[in-house]
């Protein structure tokens, strides 16, 4: 089994996670087209669905949604790309980091203002380093169930998305243990 990391060519981060992953022995590659991974959707009349993703003919683990990339040169293709993995990753019933919802392929971001943090998996972290790991722990994030790897603030009390491609430069200091709270969620 493997993972999955659905990014642009050129991301570095995810470039990054992936070789981390591999590092820490379980295997993982980035790619956002068809070259390398093979998508089985099959849905029927009562609902009922089945999902197969491969990569190299490996079966999927978990899944980290950066999106696509792409330009207006490639639209058609790209958006055909966009519809073929928003429905897999959304019927998919193993571990997504980023899940496309009904409100987009990636979550809706905002720029609050706040104090930042960075959810990898489902464990915070605090980008500014100001707040105890313990209490950064026991923040209400109030952001679902679903593994993410995302930016969010805390204001007034209430999270609220910032970004869904955070850059290593945002958590150079802590990569090792950002890297290992999405590795644990995608790897089970």
């Amino acid at each position: 089994m493997t993972i999955l990391v659905l990014a642009p060519e050129l991301d570095e981060t995810a470039a990054r996670f992936a070789e981390f992953a591999c590092r820490s022995g379980v295997p993982a590659v980035v790619t956002s087209g068809f070259e390398r991974a093979s998508v089985s959707v099959r849905a029927e009349r009562d609902r009922a669905h089945r999902v197969r993703l491969t990569v190299d003919g490996t079966p999927v683990r978990g899944v980290l949604n950066r999106g696509l990339g792409g330009g207006p040169a490639d639209d058609f293709v790209r958006s055909e790309a966009l519809a073929v993995w928003w429905s897999a990753l959304a019927l998919w019933d193993g571990p997504v980091a980023n899940r496309p919802t009904r409100q987009g392929f990636l979550p809706v971001a905002e720029d609050p203002g706040g104090h930042r943090f960075l959810l990898a998996g489902t464990k915070p972290f605090d980008l500014a380093g100001e707040l105890p790991a313990a209490e950064t722990a026991r923040l209400p994030t109030g952001l679902g169930d679903e593994p993410r790897f995302a930016t969010f603030a805390m204001v007034e009390g209430e999270a609220r998305w910032t970004s869904c491609w955070p850059d290593e430069h945002e958590f150079a200091g802590l990569a090792d243990a950002v890297y290992s709270a999405l590795l644990e969620e995608l790897d089970r």
